[in-house]
C-alpha cells in the first residue's frame, strides 16, 4: 500500500480535526463551570494550545507535506505526458514536412511533363499546318495542270 497518497493525506486532516474536537470537548468538560466572576486559568488554556499545536498541528502539517508531494509527483507525470505528446506532434510535423517536400517534387515533375506535352502539341500543330498547306498547294498545282 502506498502511504504518500492524497487519500491518506485527507485521512490525516480528518483525524486532526477529530482530535481537535475531542481535545476541545475534554477541555470544556474539565472546566465546565464557566462564569464571569472566575479568573481565567491561563495554564489550562496553555495546555489546550499545546495540545492543539503539538498533535493536531503536526498532523495537519504532515498532511500538507503529503499533499504537496502528491501534487509534485502528479505534476511530473503530467509534464512527462506533455513532453511525450509534444515529441509525437514534432514527429508528425516532420513527417508532414517530408510529405510536402515530396508533393513539391512531384508537382515539379508534373510541370516538366506538361511543358514537354505543350512542346509536343506545338510541333504537332506546326506539322499539321505545314502538311495541310502542302496538300493544298499540291491540290492547286494539280488543278492547274
Amino acid at each position: 500500500m502506498k502511504l504518500l497518497t492524497e487519500k491518506n493525506s485527507k485521512r490525516l486532516l480528518w483525524i486532526g480535526l477529530l482530535l481537535f474536537i475531542v481535545g476541545f470537548l475534554f477541555f470544556l468538560w474539565n472546566d465546565w463551570n464557566f462564569s464571569t466572576t472566575n479568573k481565567i486559568d491561563s495554564t489550562k488554556f496553555g495546555e489546550l494550545g499545546d495540545y492543539i499545536g503539538g498533535l493536531v498541528g503536526s498532523l495537519w502539517s504532515l498532511a500538507g507535506v503529503i499533499m504537496f508531494y502528491v501534487a509534485l509527483t502528479e505534476q511530473r507525470k503530467d509534464i512527462k505526458t506533455n513532453q511525450d505528446t509534444l515529441n509525437t506532434q514534432v514527429e508528425a510535423l516532420k513527417q508532414q514536412i517530408k510529405e510536402f517536400e515530396l508533393q513539391r517534387q512531384e508537382l515539379e515533375e508534373t510541370r516538366k511533363v506538361f511543358k514537354e506535352q505543350n512542346k509536343t502539341q506545338h510541333y504537332q500543330r506546326f506539322d499539321n499546318t505545314f502538311f495541310e498547306l502542302l496538300r493544298t498547294h499540291n491540290d492547286i498545282v494539280e488543278s492547274l495542270i
